[in-house]
C-alpha cells in the first residue's frame, strides 16, 4: 500500500506539473512560424515542378514498406494536392479555420511522404509529426482569425503539456542526432563532415579553406556538431545558459544552411528551439498584448483530461524506441541502412555507389536483356544504390517483369559496390545471391573494419 501510495503521489505530481497554466503565446509563435515555413517549403514543389517530377513522371515508385498501395493523383492531381497544402499552411499561419487546416495538412503531408521513399528525409518526417501534433493543440485560440471572428474562443493560458509536447519532440530529434554521431568515423576520422566542409570552402573560395584541410580540423568540427546536438536542449532549459544556447543555435543552423542543401530544416529547427525561451518573449514579439485579468484558460474536456498523461507517455515511448532500431538490427547501420527510417540519422554518412543488375532465366541460364536503368530516375537510383533493402526490392520488380515477358526460372543478381565515408569501394551485397528471392539479411556483405558505425 505504501508503494502504491507513493506511485499515486508521483502521478498526481506529474499531472499537476503538466496541467499548470502557461502563456499561450509560444503556441501562437509555433503556429505562425510552422505555417509560413511550411508554405514556403511546399511552394517549391510547384515552382520547380517537383510535384510532377517526383511523384508522377517516374516509371516506378519506391514505396515505404506496407504502403505500396498508395498511388499518385492522376493528371494534374498532384499539383492541385500541393496547392491545397500551401493554402492550408497559410491558413494555419493566419489561424483561419485552424483545426480544419491542421486536419488537411496532417494526412496530406503524410500521403506525399509515404508515396515515394527515395524522396523522404528526416525534415519531411519531422514536418509530418509536427502536423499531427498540431491537430491536438489549441493553436488558434490567440492571435488568429478564428479569435477575431469569435472572441469567446480567445484564451491567455493553456496547460503546460501543450508546450512540453512540442519541446519534447524537438529534444528527441537532437538527442538521436547526437547519438547517431557517436561512431568512429564521425568522432575519430571527422568523416563525412570534414571533407564536405572542405569541399564547400574550396569551391566558394573561403579565405581560411587551407585551415580546414587537416584531419584534426575535421575531427574538431565533428565533435562540435555532436556536442551541440547533445547539449543544446539542456542549455536551453537552464536560464543561465539559455542566451548562449540561442546564439549557438543561430550559428549552427546558419552554417548548416550554407553547407548543406537541406531546404527548410535549418530555419525550422531554429524556430523550434525558440520555443524554449520564456513565453513572455513570444508575446512581446507577436505583439499579443497583455493577458486578460483574470487570464482566460483553455483545458481539454473532462472526458479527455484523464487520457492526456497516458497519451503523452505512449507518444514519447514510440518516439524513443523507434530510433533505437539501427543499433538493434545491425552492427553497421551506416553500411546496411537497416532501421534508418524514422531514426534521425542525419548527415552521418557519405556513400559513393556503383550498381548493376544481371537478370538471367532458363536452365541453362541465359541473360535476359533488360534496360533496368530506364525504370528509375537519377534521384531514385542514387538512394537505391546504397540501400540493400531497396536493391532487393528492385530485384523483385525485375524478376516480376521478366516473368511477365514469359521467362521462367528467373534469377536476379546485383553487382553493388560502395565507398563509405572515404573508404575504398567494397561489395555491398553478395553478387552470387538471387536477390529476388533473398530472405533474412545474410546476403548483405560485411563492412571490413566497420565497428562503431
Amino acid at each position: 500500500m505504501v508503494g502504491g501510495s507513493k506511485g499515486d503521489d508521483r502521478r498526481a505530481s506529474l499531472r499537476g506539473v503538466l496541467a499548470a497554466p502557461v502563456d499561450v503565446a509560444p503556441l501562437v509563435f509555433f503556429r505562425m512560424a510552422f505555417g509560413l515555413l511550411l508554405a514556403w517549403h511546399l511552394v517549391d514543389y510547384l515552382q520547380y515542378g517537383w510535384a510532377q517530377r517526383v511523384y508522377v513522371d517516374p516509371v516506378l515508385r519506391v514505396p515505404h514498406p506496407g504502403f505500396g498501395w498508395l498511388q499518385p493523383w492522376a493528371g494534374g492531381g498532384m499539383v492541385l494536392h500541393f496547392g491545397a497544402l500551401v493554402a492550408a499552411a497559410l491558413a494555419l499561419a493566419a489561424g483561419f479555420r485552424t483545426r480544419l487546416a491542421s486536419l488537411i495538412l496532417c494526412p496530406g503531408l503524410a500521403y506525399t511522404f509515404l508515396l515515394e521513399r527515395t524522396h523522404s528525409n528526416n525534415h519531411d518526417y519531422l514536418i509530418v509529426l509536427l502536423a499531427f501534433l498540431a491537430c491536438w493543440l489549441p493553436l488558434g485560440r490567440a492571435g488568429s482569425r478564428d479569435v477575431r471572428s469569435d472572441p469567446s474562443r480567445a484564451v491567455d493560458e493553456v496547460p503546460a503539456w501543450t508546450l512540453w509536447l512540442l519541446r519534447g519532440q524537438v529534444a528527441v530529434v537532437y538527442l538521436f542526432g547526437a547519438l547517431s554521431k557517436w561512431n568512429a568515423d564521425w568522432l575519430q576520422q571527422g568523416e563525412p563532415f570534414g571533407p564536405h566542409v572542405l569541399a564547400v570552402a574550396e569551391a566558394q573560395g573561403w579565405p581560411f579553406a587551407e585551415a580546414l584541410a587537416g584531419r584534426e580540423a575535421w575531427v574538431a568540427m565533428s565533435w562540435a556538431g555532436m556536442l551541440f546536438d547533445l547539449l543544446v536542449i539542456p542549455a536551453l532549459l537552464w536560464q543561465r545558459t539559455r542566451a548562449a544556447a540561442v546564439v549557438a543555435s543561430v550559428l549552427f543552423h546558419g552554417v548548416n544552411q550554407v553547407l548543406f542543401p537541406i531546404g527548410i530544416f535549418p530555419l525550422l529547427a531554429l524556430s523550434l528551439t525558440l520555443l524554449f525561451l520564456d513565453p513572455a518573449w513570444s508575446r512581446r514579439v507577436l505583439r499579443l498584448g497583455a493577458p486578460a485579468s483574470p487570464p482566460r484558460r483553455w483545458s481539454p474536456s473532462a472526458s479527455v483530461q484523464p487520457l492526456v498523461l497516458p497519451a503523452l507517455g505512449l507518444w514519447f515511448a514510440v518516439q524513443l524506441i523507434v530510433p533505437l532500431r539501427p543499433w538493434v538490427l545491425s552492427d553497421e547501420p551506416a553500411w546496411t541502412e537497416r532501421g534508418a527510417l524514422f531514426s534521425w540519422r542525419m548527415m552521418i554518412s557519405s556513400k559513393d555507389c556503383e550498381l548493376d543488375f544481371v537478370v538471367t532465366a532458363g536452365d541453362p541460364p541465359r541473360e535476359v536483356p533488360m534496360d533496368w536503368r530506364a525504370l528509375l530516375t537519377e534521384d531514385q537510383l542514387d538512394i537505391l544504390a546504397g540501400t540493400p533493402e531497396l536493391i532487393a526490392w528492385f530485384a523483385r520488380e525485375l524478376r516480376a517483369r521478366a516473368e511477365a515477358q514469359g521467362h521462367g526460372r528467373v534469377v536476379v543478381r546485383a553487382n553493388a559496390f560502395c565507398a563509405l565515408n572515404g573508404r575504398p569501394f567494397r561489395p555491398l551485397v553478395d553478387p552470387e545471391v538471387d536477390l529476388s528471392r533473398a530472405e533474412g539479411w545474410d546476403w548483405i556483405a560485411p563492412l571490413e573494419g566497420g565497428d562503431g558505425l
